[in-house]
């Protein structure tokens, strides 16, 4: 017996059958070699995804044109017979688990830089920069496009070669054949531009040329129903682009949506709705009837299962959800629903991405890392104090009590979670509580002895003293030395955001424009306030993740927050704040009815040295070592039960 039922119903793309309709769709990973080879760290991690249950993995961009076509450092290659050996082993290991195996076709286009194609000027159709990379590609001309034409062919022949069940082309998000197919990027005046017979020309001769090559292989293709962007792809032509690609024998359809211009439609931020562009495939899947792959923040088996028993499509795509839980399907499929680790649209991921690194998942801290790191029991059996139960200390917990240890933790407040507690309630943030209740409640599965209103000092340590003590205690809030601050109402962050709705109609000056500071800012707009922020720095929130910022600012905008950058409160005097700018040196005097001071955070660990003295040995974890975010203190709680074996 297996629950969802439409989900775990076998399907089919051409002639080939698949064990079930969750596919992993491609999200590139850095895990290839600088040479484009495929290594053991991305062999582990297909390996996972396959293991844990999924019907069929596209496998990530593969570039086709080596090396003008890349859009990363460790980026796969298939443009050569060489890299076959490597991309045949990745099969067998996606096949061990009865998992098919595609591998999506890849050129980058427009959205890349010389740095990446090792100083060859990227190409288009038109010689129209990327707004958001800023370098002017060269236009192709009518041989090159023919050349390129052949170099997908050779990529399809080589990843059938590597025994791949089927490829796909990507044609979306603004990279080469979707900037063909768009009018946004693609101003040609010749038989490859103004028409949208014209746009697909490229595209359709790709498939053509394919399909004579490799005979009945399943061909899908990733495609934007909508470009969201002015002069871009719009949904009625996103259609009709379907209908044609069906036409030309394809075999299924992967709809997406967005560029790099358009913002964040294509890899959303928290505040985008659980399949919320499901739409765009419904639409699709009414015009044609060849498969649909649709996705876009499907982040429950629930919601996956809806989709599919409505007839808005005949796949899934789970991207960032099996980052953070390579078991998702067979979790899902056993019903396991409350094991699932929640992906929390943090974006750390693509962060990576955008930074040349290795991906990386915030809650998951094997992502990537596969290869490197396997839980084996412990042959040595301590007793260990974890001293704070926030993210850090709970997944510790989980992490020393999976190794077999004898875990204690210990909390001084009443309930578990530390500062998440408090992170959870900003807008938006509501999947951060979701993954603090699914730590708990692993924490809760295991025999885990939890201290709640427990004062940790050395009479606890000289009853029963363990074999090591944790440090998780997390971090404290900053408070600004600001002259006069008394002379005016101070709210503290933990105020605002748990008592926001008896909040209203007032002026606020929110001191520190990092990523707490906006979040509060934007909470008090929301129930009427009218609210400043003061930021000592050129930017507001620069440690967020870039989409998520973009986000953020602006929804700052739209609730028409006013912030000051490069400026700082030196003092109170009458009431009134007294801001000076920093580069000017001039001062500015605002009003207001309150402050809310949001000047960061500094670790918790005054207990460290003195522990040290009693006799145990001591770790130290999380913010309580150094303040950076859930990231750090997920991966450094299941690290620690590595590191004392």
């Amino acid at each position: 017996m297996h629950f969802f039922p439409q989900l775990f119903t076998p399907g089919k793309i051409g002639s080939l059958l698949i064990k079930n309709r969750v596919v992993m769709p491609s999200m590139f990973t850095n895990l290839a070699s600088i040479d484009g080879t495929v290594t053991e760290r991305m062999l582990q991690y297909y390996s996972a995804r396959a293991r844990g249950g999924v019907g069929l993995i596209i496998v990530e961009v593969a570039n086709i044109d080596f090396p003008s076509g890349k859009q990363g450092f460790n980026e796969l290659r298939i443009d050569e017979p060489r890299f076959l050996a490597g991309l045949n082993e990745l099969v067998e290991g996606i096949h061990a688990y009865q998992t098919k195996a595609f591998i999506q076709l890849f050129h980058a286009g427009r959205q890349t830089t010389p740095l990446i194609t090792q100083g060859h000027q990227p190409v288009a159709p038109s010689p129209i920069a990327c707004r958001v990379i800023g370098f002017t590609p060269r236009e192709l001309t009518q041989e090159e496009i023919q050349q390129l034409e052949d170099k997908f062919v050779t990529g399809a022949i080589n990843a059938k070669l590597a025994g791949f069940d089927g490829i796909e082309l990507h044609a979306a998000h603004g990279y080469l054949l979707s900037s063909f197919l768009s009018p946004f990027s693609n101003k040609r005046r010749d038989a490859y531009g103004g028409s949208l017979e014209n746009r697909m020309r490229f595209l359709l001769k790709i498939i053509d040329r394919i399909r004579e090559t490799v005979g009945e292989m399943p061909i899908s293709v990733r495609f934007n129903a909508s470009d969201f962007l002015s002069g871009g792809i719009e949904l009625e032509e996103g259609v009709e682009i379907a209908q044609r690609l069906e036409e030309a024998g394809i075999d299924a359809l992967n709809v997406s949506s967005g560029m790099y211009e358009s913002g964040l439609t294509s890899i959303e931020s928290v505040s985008y709705e659980e399949g919320w562009r499901v739409y765009l495939a419904e639409a699709v899947k009414k015009a044609v009837s060849i498969p649909v792959i649709a996705g876009g923040v499907i982040r429950t088996p629930q919601t996956a299962e809806t989709v599919l028993e409505e007839g808005k499509a005949d796949f899934i795509f789970i991207g960032r959800g099996l980052l953070a839980d390579a078991e998702w399907a067979n979790k899902a499929r056993a019903g396991k629903i409350e094991e699932i680790r929640p992906c929390v649209s943090c974006n750390t991921c693509i962060n990576r991405d955008f930074l040349g690194l290795q991906i990386r998942c915030a809650v998951n801290p094997y992502t990537g890392r596969e290869a490197r790191f396997r839980m084996t029991k412990t042959t040595n059996p301590k007793r260990i104090w974890i001293i704070g139960a926030g993210p850090a200390g709970l997944q510790a917990a989980i992490a020393l009590s999976n190794k077999g240890h004898r875990v204690e933790l210990i909390e001084k407040g009443d309930q578990l979670g530390g500062l998440v507690n408090l992170a959870q309630l900003p807008l938006y943030k509501c999947r951060l509580g979701q993954f603090k209740e699914y730590l708990i409640r692993e924490v809760n599965k295991r025999p885990i002895k939890v201290k709640l209103n427990t004062t940790f000092d050395q009479n606890y340590v000289q009853d029963n003293p363990p074999d090591m003590i944790v440090l998780a205690t997390g971090s404290i809030p900053i408070i600004p030395d600001i002259r006069g601050l008394d002379q005016i109402e101070v709210y503290a962050i933990e105020d605002i955001l748990m008592y926001s709705s008896s909040i209203r109609n007032k002026k606020f000056i929110v001191i520190g424009g990092g990523r707490n500071g906006c979040e509060v800012a934007e909470v008090l707009a929301t129930k009427g306030n009218e609210v400043t922020i003061i930021e000592m720095k050129e930017t507001l929130a620069e440690d967020m993740e870039k989409k998520n910022r973009r986000d953020l600012l602006n929804r700052l905008k739209a609730h028409q927050i006013y912030w000051l950058v490069n400026h700082q409160v030196v003092r109170v005097e009458n009431g009134k704040i007294i801001v000076l700018d920093l580069k000017s040196q001039v001062e500015v005097t605002l009003e207001a009815d309150g402050v809310v001071p949001a000047a960061g955070y500094t670790p918790e660990n005054t207990l460290y040295e003195t522990i040290a003295e009693w006799g145990p040995e001591v770790r130290i974890i999380g913010d309580a070592l150094r303040v950076r975010g859930i990231e750090a203190a997920i991966f450094e709680g299941e690290m620690l039960a590595y590191s004392i074996d």
